[in-house]
């Protein structure tokens, strides 16, 4: 099946999003608000962040999780200590190892985090972390704004295209550490409709047989890297 490529708006989107958070901050000096960010590249996210920064109405307070983190609420409150922060940013929800563990006890303790925290409180989020706050923690979602950044199709074209042949030319002891980022990647330009060139299908088999391989799916790896074979071979 043919699928048409869709508008990419990505950039009007991304500026929209950006008015959508510096307006939340401004309006909600004082009290507390949840806003959601949905953004699933590393890159993008530095880019965002500092250009909030650069128009934020307030100074933020910026929070790095740490992997064996267990509770949200406890952590930035140890963190902020006496501090009356205008607005916080809470980053690195991708690597924390109990990520169900610490969204359950939000939802529970909501009440305490409204409370309490008396000031904007923003979580970074990639789509999987999302997906699984929506269905772990609905009642504190539900509270929620939520706002999206996206790569633009060329972009994300580059993206696939540098992170692939980087582990094309590698040997199996590479690390795949933007392994999730370069799924996410494919299935956006899936949903766009966006044909991709055999080169990069081909490594993207590649990376797949990578993954699988370190992973120990050792029959799911050699279909993977014969799919890379075929590829090549017939383009």
């Amino acid at each position: 099946m043919t699928h048409t490529p869709q508008p990419d708006d990505s950039i009007a989107d991304n500026q929209k999003s950006l008015n959508a958070l510096v307006r939340s901050l401004r309006l909600s000096q004082g009290q507390f608000r949840l806003i959601l960010v949905r953004c699933n590249y590393g890159e993008l996210r530095q880019r965002m962040v500092q250009r909030l920064r650069e128009v934020s109405p307030v100074p933020i307070r910026e929070l790095v999780l740490p992997e064996s983190v267990e509770s949200l609420y406890r952590f930035i409150q140890t963190e902020l200590a006496d501090e009356k922060p205008q607005a916080v940013i809470v980053l690195g929800l991708e690597s924390v190892t109990n990520l169900t563990g610490v969204f359950k006890s939000s939802n529970y303790i909501r009440e305490e985090l409204s409370h309490n925290f008396s000031f904007p409180l923003i979580l970074w989020m990639n789509d999987p972390v999302w997906q699984r706050f929506i269905r772990v923690a609905p009642d504190l979602e539900s509270w929620a704004t939520t706002v999206e950044f996206q790569w633009t199709t060329a972009e994300l074209l580059k993206f696939l295209t540098q992170e692939t042949e980087n582990l094309f030319r590698a040997d199996l002891t590479v690390s795949l550490g933007n392994y999730e980022e370069i799924e996410l990647a494919w299935t956006a330009l899936q949903k766009r409709g966006q044909a991709i060139a055999p080169k990069l299908a081909a490594n993207l088999e590649f990376v797949r047989g990578l993954n699988d391989f370190k992973h120990h799916r050792f029959d799911e790896a050699l279909t993977h890297y014969q799919n890379c074979y075929l590829i090549k071979e017939n383009s």
